[in-house]
């Protein structure tokens, strides 16, 4: 069976895979090629949305070549994207053979492309981690996850947060944000989203020694036709001064993606973000988003994770899985580049789990580990090799 790849100037083959996903209630809008026209320039990266199918499924893949003279790579997840699943229609019982076959003939692909690693995440929502490493036969990558607050769990029948068999301690503070007199609003205006961006994004990334997401990523998202109706702005005023904003992704199916949430250190003093996060979540009660997706924490286990954690969040596990294709490339790539010469030359890019770039040890490791041998807690530096 052949492997199609989408022809991006084709709105019927554009079309046909997008359906697909959108679909799919395990799949994110970030898998659809109208995300793939917000993003990919911004990183260099290429799209490579991949399927094939017959009588009995569909399975498709929306990856992306990363080109770099010390070795091309293929992701499923493109920088300041949501994860890169596979999409797969038809029967369990023929999941594994349509992977299977799939895979195989995606690594033949990724290699006629020139790269040295392929990496695909698998799905938190669907347990399809035996099929993705049957198919892929991946020798490396990383175990990780991702946060999620069911939305009619937080609610009672009333509509009131359940906040019984939360701690004394959160209880206290989303009171104190309830009270402190804030005001949320959705906005829809660009203006408004830049202002947050320019006043309240940058500066707080850079308080935390990060680096912000560039704005052109937001305003093709507002600006673009397609994607108008999957994106949502949340902002929080104390009387007429913006203090907080979180620009949120949806798909059809209601799952709402934290994209990216700054807000004002001040008012934090004063439980903002207890109130945005309480006020968003109504917002999403009432418009039919059945799962609040916080993504996940870096590091693991520090304050924002203990936070997302007190609101009673479910933690899904998910896995980074990696095929070396090029074993022999790999080894000579880190004889010919140094740690912090691949670090710069893949920056934003997941070349291969930290413990694979560094030393070469392959095999699998958790994300607390990771970060730990990568310096992680004392240098705030990403997790991707």
């Amino acid at each position: 069976m052949d492997l199609h790849v989408v022809d991006f100037t084709s709105a019927k083959q554009r079309e046909l895979f997008d359906m697909k996903v959108l679909d799919c209630p395990a799949c994110f809008i970030q898998q659809t090629t109208f995300w793939a026209d917000i993003v990919s320039l911004i990183a260099g990266d290429e799209p490579k949305f991949c399927y094939m199918q017959n009588d009995q499924w569909f399975i498709g893949a929306s990856m992306y070549l990363y080109k770099n003279e010390a070795g091309n790579i293929l992701v499923s997840n493109v920088q300041a994207g949501s994860l890169g699943t596979i999409v797969y229609q038809g029967k369990v019982a023929d999941r594994m053979a349509a992977y299977r076959e799939f895979l195989g003939a995606l690594r033949e692909y990724a290699k006629s492309l020139g790269c040295v690693a392929m990496t695909l995440t698998t799905n938190p929502f669907e347990v399809d981690d035996d099929p993705i490493r049957e198919g892929l036969q991946p020798q490396t990558g990383m175990d990780t996850f991702i946060m999620v607050i069911p939305v009619k769990r937080f609610f009672d029948h009333g509509g009131e947060a359940i906040t019984e068999d939360k701690s004394r301690n959160f209880r206290r503070n989303l009171k104190k944000g309830l009270e402190a007199g804030f005001r949320f609003e959705v906005v829809r205006d660009e203006a408004i989203v830049q202002q947050w961006y320019d006043t309240l994004h940058v500066k707080r990334i850079r308080e935390l020694e990060g680096e912000p997401l560039p704005w052109e990523l937001f305003e093709n998202a507002i600006r673009s036709k397609e994607f108008g109706d999957y994106w949502k702005f949340f902002a929080v005023y104390d009387g007429d001064e913006l203090v907080s904003g979180d620009f949120c992704i949806h798909n059809v199916q209601g799952l709402m993606d934290n994209f990216m949430m700054s807000s004002s250190l001040d008012a934090m003093d004063r439980r903002l973000n207890y109130f945005l996060v309480h006020e968003t979540l109504k917002w999403c009660r009432d418009n039919d988003i059945r799962l609040y997706n916080w993504q996940s924490s870096n590091p693991p286990s520090g304050g924002i994770f203990q936070f997302k954690q007190g609101w009673g969040s479910l933690l899904l596990p998910y896995k980074y899985m990696t095929r070396i294709l090029d074993e022999d490339g790999f080894a000579q790539m880190r004889k010919d580049y140094n740690l912090e010469d691949l670090l710069a030359r893949y920056k934003g890019h997941f070349l291969a789990p930290w413990h694979a770039v560094k030393t070469g040890d392959l095999g699998f490791q958790n994300k607390e580990n990771i970060n730990r041998e990568a310096g992680i807690y004392q240098t705030g530096n990403g997790e991707n090799g």
